[in-house]
């Protein structure tokens, strides 16, 4: 039985260990041909002995040499008792990595229930997978995002914007009941106000990662936030619409630890659902119809300010329970799911642009945005 020698260039390996005479007597094509005979033969063999340093090496010798026909075995090589999160990551936790990224890598459409039960310790490759056929996973993605597991919000995006582009069952209905803040922008002019902007989330550090010895280089997959001028080869952007996201690949070696640093800021939800709503419509000049969109007020003192907010908070709702109709008639919801959406509006001031702060705007109450209120 041959020994594996971990080294990146296998094929120079299988041709080194070949008898000289054999070689001699060989041509060219020959000789190819049964180099790469011998390379599936060893992949297979790898794969047979099940040991996570064989599995990974077969699925970074599959990604190699683009050995697609591997598919069905890498699938069935995929560990599904790999251990709970927060166990520290074990050779098997790095085999399962080497599996998943070998077939993103090989644009393999893999049925989902062979890879949810890894997507709490995987979930960037898990997504990654599924969304390669959102049609089809819908119902996986979309228990990922009802279940709130989404690590990320740059996550939670990519599978919202994968489940509106195939226009899947159940992501309007998803969309639609996010909790919903009406933000109120306050001036002596009722100056027009749009989507609040600034900064929402973090940087995601992952790692470090310290890859066991005899191991290969493993890819690891992240999905990165919205961020105009990152686009790079080692940063593509994984889809454009309807919203912009990035997906990263990165390789880790057991040469040392390595760590990265991956973008998860995001402006306000609101300006994301609201956009992959307007999308769905086919309306996107109709923003303003998600409630989440700015509404401005002009000051007119503090006896009127409670009749403009209940005029504001009534016309929100009419334009909210109009964009619902319409997403019914389009096939987008179903009764029963327009049945269940009930706008619940929690309203603030996000600006007080007046020139004389003299009186300081009212606290909104909390059930003011509520339909029953007066």
């Amino acid at each position: 039985m041959k020994t594996i020698l971990f080294i990146e260039l296998a094929t120079l390996l299988l041709f080194c260990v070949s008898p000289p005479a054999l070689r001699a007597q060989e041509t060219p094509a020959a000789l190819i041909e049964r180099q790469k005979i011998e390379l599936k033969e060893e992949v297979a063999r790898l794969l047979k002995s099940g040991t996570p340093r064989d599995r990974a090496w077969a699925a970074h010798l599959c990604v190699k040499h683009g050995l697609k026909e591997f598919t069905p075995q890498l699938e069935s090589a995929i560990d599904e008792q790999e251990g709970p999160v927060g166990n520290p990551r074990s050779p098997r936790f790095f085999a399962n990595q080497a599996v998943l990224d070998a077939l993103i890598q090989l644009e393999a459409d893999v049925p989902a229930e062979h890879i949810r039960s890894l997507y709490p310790r995987h979930p960037d490759e898990v997504v990654f997978l599924l969304a390669q056929d959102a049609r089809k996973n819908a119902d996986a993605l979309l228990a990922i995002l009802k279940g709130r597991q989404w690590s990320s919000r740059s996550l939670q995006f990519a599978i919202l914007s994968q489940l509106v582009l195939v226009r899947a069952p159940g992501v309007v209905a998803y969309l639609m009941k996010q909790p919903a803040t009406l933000y109120v922008t306050a001036s002596e002019t009722g100056t027009e106000a749009g989507i609040p902007g600034g900064a929402a989330g973090t940087d995601q550090s992952t790692g470090p990662f310290e890859v066991p010895p005899d191991f290969p280089p493993i890819g690891f997959h992240r999905f990165n936030g919205e961020q105009i001028g990152t686009v790079s080869p080692t940063n593509p952007v994984y889809c454009s619409a309807p919203v912009t996201i990035h997906r990263q690949r990165f390789v880790v070696s057991a040469t040392g630890p390595y760590g990265t640093t991956t973008d998860d800021s995001w402006g306000g939800d609101e300006a994301y659902f609201a956009r992959m709503v307007a999308f769905l419509d086919d309306q996107p000049d109709r923003l303003s119809d998600f409630p989440n969109y700015a509404r401005p007020l002009k000051w007119e003192g503090p006896e009127k300010v409670h009749g403009q907010l209940f005029a504001i908070r009534r016309d929100v709702n009419r334009a909210f329970n109009s964009l619902k109709e319409r997403l019914l008639r389009k096939g987008l919801l179903t009764r029963d799911e327009a049945d269940g959406i009930h706008l619940d509006l929690k309203m603030t001031f996000l600006l007080d642009g007046r020139e004389d702060r003299t009186l300081l705007l009212p606290r909104i109450p909390v059930s003011f945005g509520r339909a029953g209120h007066s």
